[in-house]
């Protein structure tokens, strides 16, 4: 009877020695896992450089574009992170907001957030003005067509009298690697609801396009009231247009 009890105190003692072990395992593997996870992924910057959002000049702000889905859009060019943001040295890169206090040719002023969405370039944006308009003629062999996809919202109304304020494609300019920007006469034909084009009452938001010409894979700028904004090199889809 003895003997068996001595065995019964001694299988509870090792069950006992064992489960304590695996509890040590379990906790020295979870803490583990902690670690593993708590830890922040490796960041690999960009080799053309870092984004106009390190700039401690001033903040811009990422668009809520709904029907818009970029995917990696090419970092900006910058020339000196300590330059202002907007500048060309230091653009404002695709997918964010700036906000730009601005006056229409009627003479409206208000604070307009302003942003690219998306580039279309080279033969998509081809196809693109060609299914719209069948006349266009497709450019010389060292051209390219550029359809940048503007973000437009007016934030503020300055004239404290709720005017729309106008905004079209003759807002804007398209300047290449070389920085030399200027308006271009658009011949390119697109046609509502396309072509950027509207009057914008305090809270409301536009979103179009403007065609230009640009050298082939060249780097590009689009320019609002001397604010500067990375186009890049690269084509970007967007799947609802």
């Amino acid at each position: 009877m003895s003997i068996d009890v001595k065995l019964k105190e001694s299988s509870v003692s090792s069950k006992g020695i064992i489960f304590f072990i695996i509890i040590l395992f379990f906790v020295s593997t979870l803490q583990g896992c902690t670690t593993l996870f708590s830890e922040p992924p490796n960041y690999v910057p960009h080799e053309k450089g870092p984004s106009a959002q390190e700039s401690p000049e001033k903040k811009i702000e990422p668009l809520q574009a709904k029907f818009m889905d970029i995917v990696d859009p090419e970092p900006p060019k910058i020339i000196d992170i300590k330059a202002p943001v907007g500048s060309r040295k230091n653009p404002i890169p695709i997918g964010s907001g700036y906000i730009i206090e601005s006056t229409d040719p009627s003479g409206i002023s208000a604070e307009l957030k302003v942003g690219i969405v998306g580039v279309i370039r080279g033969k998509n944006a081809l196809r693109f003005i060609q299914a719209r308009n069948v006349f266009d003629m497709t450019p010389n062999t060292q051209i390219e067509y550029i359809l940048p996809l503007i973000y437009v919202e007016n934030v503020k109304d300055l004239t404290g009298n709720d005017y729309p304020y106008y905004i079209d494609e003759s807002d804007f300019e398209i300047a290449d690697a070389g920085y030399s920007n200027k308006k271009q006469f658009n011949f390119i034909v697109i046609g509502e609801p396309y072509v950027l084009d509207a009057n914008l009452y305090e809270g409301s938001v536009t979103i179009g396009v403007i065609p230009f010409e640009i050298p082939k894979k060249d780097e590009a700028y689009l320019i609002f009231n001397d604010i500067w904004f990375w186009l890049g090199t690269e084509d970007l889809l967007l799947e609802d247009l």
